[in-house]
């Protein structure tokens, strides 16, 4: 189990939704940086870390 929290794996984009784990194949959510269900270490792709800075930039824009 130790070895999920030490090593990263890729996130699976699953569909145009969201990504699952690697490990465990559950959903999770872009900004997390480990699986809530089986504790696997997530690394992003460029993609889905820019969309998320972009939504949440467009998020604090509709704030103000």
């Amino acid at each position: 189990m130790t070895a999920r929290y030490e090593t990263t794996a890729l996130a699976i984009k699953k569909d145009d939704f969201g990504y699952c784990c690697p490990t465990c194949g559950r959903w999770i959510r872009v900004p997390d940086s480990w699986c809530h269900w089986c504790g696997q270490r997530i690394e992003w792709d460029a993609i889905a870390r820019d969309r998320y800075k972009e939504e949440r930039n467009q998020r604090r824009t509709h704030r103000q």
